[in-house]
């Protein structure tokens, strides 16, 4: 009975590390772009600072380009651009279906999705956020 459990744990044990491999593994490679999600392009995508005149209280779908400057550091769950202006624009993925590198930040990222703008609990700011269907990372 003691080598059935071990054998069953085992087997449990390799497929949770194949699953968190594939998981963090990008899609495929795009002209250097590492992909995550739906697969998309890189064509047409803006500027995060042109992007935020796109954000809508109703969701619009855009696509939009530019720096990491944060990223959830337990999973890549989440990520964040940050306009000229200063402003936030927090990317968050499709019900959680994949996860970028943890250590994405000051890399290259293009997302398309729907984005949102919504005002603050004080009312007095704008939150910026998108979430995307799809992701290429570059250098």
């Amino acid at each position: 009975m003691k080598t059935s459990n071990k054998t069953f744990l085992t087997y449990i044990f390799a497929c949770s590390v194949l699953l968190f491999g594939i998981m963090f593994q990008p899609a495929n490679a795009q002209d250097g772009w590492e992909e995550y999600g739906e697969s998309i392009t890189a064509e047409d995508a803006m500027d995060a600072t042109a992007a935020i005149d796109h954000f809508s209280d109703e969701g619009n779908r855009i696509k939009v380009q530019g720096t990491v400057t944060a990223v959830c550091d337990k999973v890549g769950c989440w990520a964040q651009f940050e306009t000229e202006d200063d402003q936030k624009i927090r990317v968050k993925f499709k019900d959680y279906s994949f996860f970028i590198p943890t250590e994405s930040a000051g890399r290259m990222m293009i997302v398309e999705g729907t984005a949102f703008k919504e005002a603050t609990e004080e009312g007095s700011e704008v939150e910026y956020r998108l979430e995307a269907v799809g992701v290429l990372l570059g250098d």
